[in-house]
């Protein structure tokens, strides 16, 4: 019987102390973007929609390779996802800059948003146990228009998601009668 080990190339659980840094587990791994690029895109795009670049705010591709120290080129395909995304508009003799959406496109994002978010609720309604609890291109959907409405409003959008949110509970709160009095309540005219 050969007690010395594993035949040769054929690696154990804790074989080098480095292993495990090297490696590590496929769950750790799937949380990491797996491109320079991606890790870049996702800083950027955080920094868009909380407005610490604001829409219409110039890119500046050199203040970023010298932030992230990383070469252009990485730098520059983070730029084109975040544009490809609508983040990013590339304008005429001005360059790159955070998109800037209008009056029109705002009104429409938020119509969306909730045309979506009803039918998503009524989905959760009607799921089985077996079933996922919303489907990925609702989710994909949702996500999308979110995003748009985080570009053009940034940390106020949360803060109307959150009142929308309170004033969706109220009526069910306080029973039918109350909804139906409220749903039929005409606004006051000046």
């Amino acid at each position: 019987m050969n007690t010395a080990g594993p035949p040769p190339g054929v690696r154990t659980a804790g074989a080098h102390a480095g292993d495990a840094a090297a490696h590590p587990p496929a769950a750790a791994r799937s949380l990491r973007p797996s491109a320079l690029y991606e890790a870049i895109a996702d800083r950027v795009r955080e920094r868009i929609l909380c407005h610490e670049l604001k829409p219409g705010d110039a890119i500046d591709e050199l203040d970023f390779v010298n932030s992230y120290g990383v070469s252009r080129t990485p730098v520059r395909k983070a730029l084109k996802v975040l544009s490809h995304e609508g983040l990013l508009t590339s304008v005429n003799r001005r360059g790159t800059v955070v998109t800037v959406l209008e009056p029109h496109e705002r009104e429409e994002a938020w119509a969306l948003y909730r045309l979506l978010r009803s039918y998503a609720a009524q989905q959760a309604e009607q799921v089985q146990p077996e079933q996922p609890a919303r489907p990925r291109l609702l989710q994909r959907l949702l996500q999308l228009v979110e995003r748009q409405l985080r570009l053009a409003y940034g940390p106020a959008f949360d803060d109307e998601m959150r009142r929308v949110d309170a004033a969706a509970a109220a009526p069910r709160a306080g029973g039918k009668d109350k909804a139906c009095h409220q749903a039929s309540a005409a606004p006051s005219v000046p």
